[in-house]
């Protein structure tokens, strides 16, 4: 899945309580494939000024032209934690995060689900 997301805290700290939202999705094949919708909380915490913790949680709305109408693997919606590492300079410039991403919804629990980010801060 690959998404373009805004992050930013909801004061002037560098770490704190912030918010996420975005767009995304993946290409299965012909005529099949998910768009994602995702907002989210999250909570990053750090001494040094570059190095924090990552914590949050989520909604994404999704939606598909799956031929198939797959509703049970997909669903419409799904619920999503977020504990990981993000590094990101003080002063602006490029920043990377990696996270295990819980997900949940009808069609379970998946607990290992995780991904990387790569982006810019401003």
């Amino acid at each position: 899945m690959a998404s373009v997301n805004f992050d930013m805290r909801f004061t002037k700290t560098e770490d704190g309580f912030g918010f996420r939202a975005g767009m995304g999705g993946f290409y299965f094949e012909e005529n099949s494939g998910v768009f994602v919708l995702p907002l989210g909380l999250s909570y990053i915490v750090g001494k040094d000024g570059k190095n924090y913790f990552e914590t949050g949680a989520g909604f994404s709305y999704l939606t598909d032209n799956d031929e198939y109408n797959n509703k049970e693997l997909f669903g419409s919606s799904f619920g999503h934690l977020t504990i990981g590492y993000r590094r990101q300079p003080i002063d602006g410039g490029f920043f990377f995060k990696a996270a295990i991403n819980p997900v949940f919804g009808r069609f379970g629990f998946l607990p290992f689900y995780g991904g990387v980010a790569f982006g810019y801060k401003f």
